[in-house]
């Protein structure tokens, strides 16, 4: 969680439609109640279009199929290739836990330079992520995993001056489908020390979630604010936000093993529709 919380609302409210065990296949990960998909069946393609522009992510895998690498391509206004940015991401593992990520802006490059850091308990539990640690945009995330291995809570912290201290935290409630059903978020005041909490609540279409065909693609893929979405294991059909009377409301096209192949995400601010986008996804079978 690399934003502020008005910034991290507006990436959940975004971003939606999952994260450490062994390094191979559809297995179990920490803290969101490991992949879910049909058997065999991977994302490989995600593009986003907003007011014109095109993100496109690009997965690659090893031949245990878990990820080699990932491509964010920028493509700028209608796809631009002028405009076009790249940021390829390699994630690390060490005794088949995700311990970091390494990024460049070389869509080409084999390596880049360690940018996130992953730590775990003595039992085996994800308990930090940290970002940029030595710069000053240093930030982690302390993290509490509850006993049926799905994050329970997590704790914001930034850099100011010499001094760590807390932004945030959130509270999370899952259902027996392991979705998020309910966030609460409690911002903090670093002037005073005061606490403001704002709830979020999600609805779900039972279908499966694209990102957790892949493991760990929610680690790897950004920072947690980004890819709170990504954690459950169906895809959120309208996302609640309690005090500010906004919401986001979601339409899918799926395929036949009920896999969303397109969708539409309407960010609505008080009965209006703010802005209007759509995500296409692509898969690959290996059986």
């Amino acid at each position: 969680m690399k934003l502020s919380h008005l910034a991290a609302i507006a990436a959940i409210v975004f971003f939606s439609c999952s994260k450490g065990g062994s390094t191979g296949g559809n297995s179990g990960d920490s803290g969101y109640g490991g992949t879910s998909g049909p058997s065999g069946t991977y994302l490989t393609t995600t593009s986003t279009v907003i007011n014109g522009d095109s993100v496109r992510t690009e997965i690659y895998f090893n031949t245990d199929n878990s990820v080699q690498k990932a491509i964010i391509l920028n493509e700028g206004v209608n796809g631009s290739v002028g405009d076009t940015t790249y940021v390829t991401i390699f994630p690390i593992y060490v005794g088949g836990k995700l311990t970091q990520l390494q990024t460049s802006a070389d869509s080409t490059a084999t390596s880049g330079q360690a940018t996130t850091f992953f730590d775990y308990s003595s039992s085996g539990a994800l308990m930090r992520i940290r970002y940029n640690p030595g710069t000053p945009a240093y930030a982690y995330d302390s993290l509490v995993i509850a006993p049926n291995d799905l994050l329970a809570q997590s704790f914001h912290f930034v850099s100011q001056g010499s001094n760590m201290v807390q932004l945030y935290s959130e509270s999370f409630t899952w259902s027996t489908a392991k979705d998020i059903s309910s966030l609460l978020l409690s911002n903090v005041d670093t002037s005073n020390g005061s606490v403001s909490d704002l709830s979020i609540t999600y609805a779900y279409d039972g279908s499966f979630n694209p990102y957790k065909t892949v493991k760990d693609l929610a680690y790897i893929l950004g920072s947690l604010d980004d890819d709170l979405p990504m954690l459950s294991a169906n895809n959120p059909t309208s996302v609640q936000i309690t005090g500010v009377n906004a919401s986001n409301d979601y339409v899918y096209q799926y395929n036949s093993l009920s896999l969303p192949v397109s969708q539409n995400i309407q960010v609505l601010q008080s009965g209006s529709v703010k802005t209007s986008s759509f995500v296409f996804f692509q898969y690959v079978q290996t059986n």
